[in-house]
Formats: C-alpha cells, sequence, structure tokens
C-alpha cells in the first residue's frame, strides 16, 4: 500500500520547514486517523515537488506503493478532471489532485481510470497542463482522499505532514475529546512549534491561531 519508512525524509523535513506555518506534531495512537478522513475528503494541503508526473508524484513524493496505484486507486481527478493516463499530466502549485476506489453506477462507468465509455465525459475531461512550474521546485497542491483509498492512506499522509485550517483541527479535535475514549486517551504527546501542549488544551491553543497549521502524526501502535 504505502512504502515503508523509519520516519520522514531530510527532504520532507525541509519541505516541512519552508511552508511557513506553525507546526503541530502529535503522538498517537490506534484510531487516531478516523476523525481526520473528513477532512481529507475536503482536502488538505501537501508540499512536494512540482513538475513531476501524477504517478511520480504518488509513488515517489507521497510514498504510495505502484501496485497499489495501479490495482486500488481506480479514481483520479486533476482538478475536477478525469484522468485515464496518470504518467503525463504534471503536478502544478495549488492544483488540486482527488484519489479515490472506483465509482459505482452510470458515473463510475464514465469516470473511473481506462473506462471504456471516456468518451462520454465530455468537456470535463484533462485538457492538457496548464502549469508553468519548474520540475524540481516545490510547493504546495491541495489533496482529497475518498472511500477506501482515504480509510488506506490518511494515516501515512498525516505521519508525513498535511496543512489545515488551524480552527478545523481544532473542531476535530475537540470532537475527539467529547466522544470516547477522549482526546487524551487518542493523543500520547503534542508540541507546537516545538513547545509541549497538554492534549487537553488542543483545541483551545489551535483556535487561537490564525489561518492554517502543518499537522504531523507519529503513530504509536
Amino acid at each position: 500500500m504505502v512504502n515503508q519508512k523509519l520516519g520522514i525524509t531530510q527532504k520532507e523535513r525541509e519541505l516541512m520547514r519552508d511552508s511557513n506555518f506553525p507546526l503541530l506534531t502529535l503522538r498517537a495512537g490506534q484510531n487516531f486517523d478516523r476523525p481526520w478522513r473528513a477532512l481529507f475528503r475536503r482536502g488538505v494541503g501537501i508540499r512536494l515537488t512540482l513538475g513531476c508526473s501524477v504517478r511520480q508524484s504518488i509513488c515517489t513524493d507521497l510514498g504510495v506503493d505502484p501496485e497499489y496505484v495501479d490495482q486500488r486507486i481506480r479514481s483520479v481527478f486533476l482538478d475536477n478532471s478525469p484522468l485515464d493516463d496518470i504518467d503525463t499530466p504534471k503536478l502544478y502549485e495549488g492544483q488540486t489532485l482527488s484519489l479515490g476506489g472506483g465509482m459505482p453506477g452510470l458515473v463510475g462507468i464514465t469516470l473511473n481510470r481506462a473506462s471504456p465509455f471516456c468518451h462520454f465525459r465530455g468537456e470535463i475531461g484533462w485538457k492538457g497542463d496548464k502549469g508553468c512550474t519548474a520540475e524540481g521546485s516545490e510547493g504546495e497542491i491541495t489533496l482529497k482522499l475518498f472511500n477506501f483509498v482515504a480509510e488506506d492512506l490518511v494515516e501515512p499522509m498525516l505521519a508525513r505532514g498535511a496543512i489545515m485550517q488551524a480552527v478545523d483541527v481544532a473542531a476535530l479535535l475537540h470532537e475527539c475529546a467529547l466522544e470516547k475514549p477522549g482526546l487524551v486517551h487518542l493523543v500520547h504527546h503534542a508540541e507546537l512549534d516545538g513547545r509541549e501542549i497538554a492534549p487537553a488544551d488542543l483545541p483551545s491553543v489551535l483556535e487561537s491561531l490564525p489561518g492554517r497549521v502543518m499537522v504531523q502524526v507519529a503513530w504509536q501502535k
């Protein structure tokens, strides 16, 4: 599914450092990925190398196993346009990449990757690259994850680091605090830009932050 690696690479640390957002680091246990799936459906910011193909970005930058990409990710959208070929289109600053499993029904027949009915897509089909970012530069895209792909990839994407509105993260953590087993049992340790914060205080601290925050989660099994 996702290429296994210990921690994050030096390149990923540099991407997070260059994001210019407060860095919220959490150490959490099992099932803490579930509340985040709704935010990933809406879209989160991801820092990566721009100007690479969609496939290269998914496999190399995001660390997703190529076999998983070919066999499980059956719907790929770039700026709301469905893609069959993920080797030609390249990712540029500000674009939105959506990944999901095969969609059911007539919609799925038309929009899933390599559909024999792709000619019915009409004007929503991919029209070609519009960006001009030099290959190898670094920047941000929006990543959206759906259905079982979200179930599989939210955890490793949070381990890598994702950018979200601070108030949205505060609301999510507030909901976790109200439900069993409770936030203090889900989050074992928290830091904001290297300053330790009690897990119970996270919602109020994040509510006071303007704009967005980079969230990185270290998972404890």
